[in-house]
């Protein structure tokens, strides 16, 4: 696959995203490693219309902010980056609230 999702700091941020992401939602999937570099989230069927298009933004996100981290010698905070994602859905009109 890709170095860049190999890496343990990577591995750590998708896993505790996704689970966080999973849990807000309520759902059962996980996403493969090449789901997530490509943002292949139409292969996954068990998604209402909104969690797909909020996926599809936590996967680009959560890269950016990721390479972002390395780029800058920071460590990836969860916290931080959960509430990247939460005001980019509101912006995108994807929020549930």
């Amino acid at each position: 696959m890709h170095t860049f999702l190999e890496s343990d700091v990577s591995i750590s941020a998708f896993s505790s995203t996704i689970k966080w992401f999973k849990d807000i939602h309520k759902l059962n999937v996980s996403p493969s490693a090449e789901q997530i570099l490509f943002n292949l989230t139409d292969e996954i069927a068990s998604l209402t219309s909104i969690q797909k298009r909020r996926l599809d933004l936590l996967l680009l996100l959560m890269k950016h902010y990721v390479y972002s981290c390395k780029i800058f010698s920071k460590n990836p905070n969860i916290s931080e980056l959960q509430t990247k994602l939460q005001m980019q859905w509101k912006i995108e009109h994807c929020s549930m609230t």
